[in-house]
C-alpha cells in the first residue's frame, strides 16, 4: 500500500469515514484480538496481494483508537477488542458492501455473511 491506498470513505452517522483497511482491521480484531500491526500488514498483503507495511497499518490503527472503535482489553492489555461503536460502524459498512454486491437480489444473506466474516476460519496464513 505504500504506492497506493485502498480507501472507501462513506460517512456513517457522523462517525467519520471508514477505510477498507479499517474494516479489515475490525475483522482481524474480532477474530483474533491480539494481532500486532506486523501481523495485520501480513494479512492485508495476503488478502489484497499488494505490499503492505506496518507504516501503512499504523495510521488506521491510530484513527480507530482515536474514534474509540478499538481499545485494549481491560484484563489483557496486549489484546485489542472492538468496541460497540466499532462493531456498529463495521457492521453497517459490511452489510452495505454485501447489499451492493448482491444488488438487492437477496442471493446473499447479509446477516449470515456477517457471522461468517467474524468467525476465524483456517486460512493459508494460519495453516
Amino acid at each position: 500500500m505504500t504506492k497506493g491506498t485502498i480507501v472507501a470513505s462513506p460517512e456513517f452517522s457522523g462517525v467519520g469515514p471508514l477505510s477498507i483497511t479499517e474494516l479489515c482491521i475490525a475483522f482481524m480484531v474480532m477474530r483474533d484480538g491480539n494481532e500486532a500491526a506486523s501481523g495485520m500488514a501480513e494479512q492485508l498483503e495476503c488478502w489484497f496481494d499488494i505490499p503492505v507495511t506496518v507504516e501503512d497499518v499504523a495510521p488506521s490503527l491510530a484513527r480507530m483508537v482515536e474514534r474509540k472503535w478499538i481499545e485494549h482489553h481491560p484484563m489483557h492489555p496486549s489484546r485489542l477488542i472492538l468496541t460497540d461503536a466499532g462493531e456498529a460502524v463495521a457492521h453497517s459498512a459490511f452489510q452495505g458492501f454485501v447489499r451492493f454486491i448482491d444488488e438487492g437480489n437477496h442471493r446473499w444473506e447479509a446477516g449470515m455473511m456477517w457471522q461468517l466474516a467474524r468467525t476465524r476460519l483456517p486460512s493459508k496464513r494460519n495453516s
